[in-house]
């Protein structure tokens, strides 16, 4: 049954020539591309190779040491550093709306530091189960998160990428209090785990040039089966790198944020149809 989403569907237009359509090419890609590191968790540096060293920005040792880190968490932030590039891979299609996860490795300061609204049952959120996890006096903001105006464009800026670091969770802190409450997304269980689920993601969206070179190049319908065929197969690792690199809190925004895209995907087939038509 498909699912509907509110706003089209956008288009990544990059052709890749050397892409193989026929079923037995893209399994034999997928093999290369995805078996020799499935089911294994990479340490912090090798995901820092794996994504792109020249994309990391080390945080400055007297930034971390004052907020209380536990000292994996402080090696982490200070020798591997954090994500700044590329904007791909820090750009999330919601359900709702899209937005810019910008991460500042040198701008790391406590939440109350910030313009950010306290609620009235500061330093609690107001919810009973969001605080049985997180203090929001103990919060650590490692970037922010914008909504986008338009495509590429960050705009009005929405919540907080924070850590807690006495719990080590990672997670979304909305700016302003809704209902005397604040609301708060439970991202990952650390900072390894943080790194380990965005690199899935990074390397999801790199894999959707070639799923529209299907759209581009495909003239009829019997393409439907080895685009989906290819598709399910990316998203599906998608899924299983992301429940590898969390177990514990993959059931809660990474798991939303997977079925996302898979609508996306769906409708990306559906917007070639119409227009085939």
């Amino acid at each position: 049954m498909p699912y509907l989403l509110p706003g089209a569907p956008r288009l990544l237009l990059i052709p890749h020539a050397s892409l193989q359509c026929s079923l037995s090419g893209f399994r034999s890609w997928r093999q290369k591309r995805w078996v020799s590191e499935r089911h294994r968790n990479l340490s912090p540096q090798e995901i820092r190779e794996a994504w792109g060293a020249d994309c990391f920005v080390p945080v400055p040792r007297e930034l971390v040491e004052p907020c209380g880190f536990c000292h994996q968490d402080l090696e982490l932030l200070t020798r591997t550093g954090l994500p700044v590039a590329p904007r791909s891979a820090l750009t999330f299609e919601l359900r709702f709306e899209s937005v810019q996860q910008q991460i500042d490795p040198l701008g790391l300061k406590f939440l109350r530091a910030t313009a950010f609204e306290r609620p009235t049952t500061w330093p609690r959120t107001g919810d009973t189960f969001q605080d049985s996890w997180i203090r929001l006096d103990r919060c650590v903001v490692i970037g922010r998160v914008k909504r986008e105006i338009e495509p590429g464009k960050p705009g009005q800026l929405s919540k907080y990428l924070c850590v807690d670091p006495d719990l080590r969770k990672v997670c979304w802190v909305s700016t302003t209090p809704m209902h005397r409450q604040v609301h708060v997304d439970l991202l990952n269980s650390n900072l390894h785990a943080f790194l380990s689920s965005m690199l899935a993601y990074k390397r999801f969206r790199a894999h959707w040039p070639a799923l529209d070179e299907f759209l581009l190049t495909g003239g009829a319908d019997s393409d439907e089966r080895g685009y989906h065929v290819f598709a399910r197969s990316v998203h599906a690792e998608f899924i299983e790198s992301l429940r590898s690199a969390d177990p514990n809190a993959f059931p809660y925004f990474w798991e939303a944020l997977a079925w996302n895209e898979a609508i996306l995907i769906e409708l990306e087939w559906q917007a070639r149809l119409t227009g085939a038509r």
